[in-house]
């Protein structure tokens, strides 16, 4: 019932059937159903941006699943713990975190789990401008996503790739990571994918003065997105546009 209520974003319906939940399953001594139940009340305060409180309901469903010896849970919560460390710009801690998750899922051998969280101490290391340690972690991430056919995943992590090769200024290595991005969007007929991968190759384009290609690329996401109804990137996208038709006209 908790589960349904959360889906229907019900947040405070939510909370009240874990909480009896999990008093149940601490009356009969159940310990795998009180850090489940510990976990969903970590991720309703996530959703509400409870930071703090989210971190001590999945630091006490972690205890229990190290209680029980649940590998998998571990490396869940530890990972989410990671996220929260993340968000509040504690990246040394999540790293820490994130690194314990990754050994277990290593342990487990659930390849999947690492590339997210490969994926994830990519990120790590880009917001603190460690450019060479993030590509590292991308392409570890690139390496197993494509060994378990993520396709969608794939595509993420090429736009990455190309994001850092751009702010690296190794330009043509920045398109050729967009255009395999681009490849995988067009084969899974993922629009705005395809869209965000034209758009960071009309950036590396132009920054390459070829405004011509960059002026087609702008004009080609534009269009998609104006089709997917995503304002927020189309104000971006025409930014850039705009940015680059006036340079053509200097």
């Amino acid at each position: 019932m908790g589960v349904l209520a959360q889906r229907r974003k019900n947040l405070e319906e939510a909370e009240k059937w874990y909480r009896e939940s999990l008093a149940i399953s601490e009356r009969v001594g159940d310990f795998d159903g009180q850090s489940i139940n510990l976990c969903h009340l970590g991720t309703i305060a996530e959703e509400r941006g409870q930071l703090e409180e989210a971190e001590r309901w999945h630091q006490r469903s972690l205890l229990l699943e190290e209680r029980v010896g649940d590998k998998y849970a571990q490396a869940s919560t530890l990972g989410r713990l990671g996220d929260i460390a993340k968000s509040s710009n504690r990246f040394q801690e999540a790293e820490n975190l994130y690194s314990r998750a990754l050994a277990l899922f290593e342990y487990l051998d659930n390849v999947e789990m690492q590339a997210i969280i490969f994926d994830r101490l990519g990120t790590i290391a880009q917001e603190q401008n460690q450019l060479e340690k993030a590509e590292q972690w991308y392409l570890k991430a690139l390496d197993a996503f494509k060994s378990v056919d993520n396709a969608d995943a794939q595509a993420t992590i090429l736009d990455n790739l190309g994001s850092l090769a751009f702010h690296q200024k190794e330009l043509e290595k920045a398109a050729e990571f967009c255009r395999q991005g681009l490849a995988i969007a067009e084969r899974i007929n993922d629009k705005k994918g395809q869209a965000t991968s034209i758009y960071n190759l009309g950036l590396a384009t132009h920054a390459q003065g070829d405004v011509v290609e960059a002026i087609r690329c702008y004009e080609h996401a534009e269009m998609l997105l104006i089709h997917l109804n995503d304002p927020e990137l189309l104000d971006v996208v025409r930014t850039a546009l705009q940015s680059c038709k006036g340079n053509k006209n200097d």
